[in-house]
């Protein structure tokens, strides 16, 4: 008795029978992005932990502000989809793929603005002087540029 299979891959929203083999080469790929995610995660909480300055809040704080967090659910969502890839049959493998790119693509994007908002606030708390970029112009009447007469701003 064999096994009769129906692709339905013009069907927009249906997902298709992985077999075994593409489906542990798949597995493969999702894997080495669940070691990346987890090195991230692994080297901030260092970076979190061994700070020179100890900054108030708790290491959870300072994870959150690191985006540690981030990587940490990214971690997450990847080791359940590897483990459909490698636990699921041939319906069901690839049934978190979509999922696990949406999550991620969503959370690098806040973790992106959520950097930036931080660093625009100790820049905002930041005692440093900050001077603005002016440009000499040349005088009405000038012919050419002369170095000493811009540094005196005499022009």
């Amino acid at each position: 008795m064999g096994q009769t299979w129906i692709l339905a891959t013009n069907v927009p929203g249906c997902t298709y029978a992985v077999s075994k083999q593409s489906a542990l080469r798949m597995a493969g790929a999702w894997e080495a992005d669940f070691v990346c995610d987890l090195l991230v995660f692994g080297f901030t909480v260092v970076r979190a932990y061994r700070q020179p300055v100890k900054l108030p809040g708790s290491i959870l704080s300072h994870m959150l502000r690191d985006g540690a967090v981030y990587f940490a659910a990214l971690a997450l969502v990847n080791l359940a989809n590897v483990l459909m890839y490698y636990l699921g049959n041939q319906w069901i493998a690839s049934s978190l793929s979509r999922f696990t790119s949406s999550i991620s693509v969503t959370l690098v994007s806040r973790l992106m603005l959520h950097i930036r908002k931080v660093a625009d606030d100790e820049l905002a708390t930041s005692h440093s002087v900050h001077t603005a970029l002016q440009f000499q112009t040349r005088a009405p009447g000038v012919a050419h540029w002369d170095e000493e007469s811009a540094v005196s701003g005499e022009v």
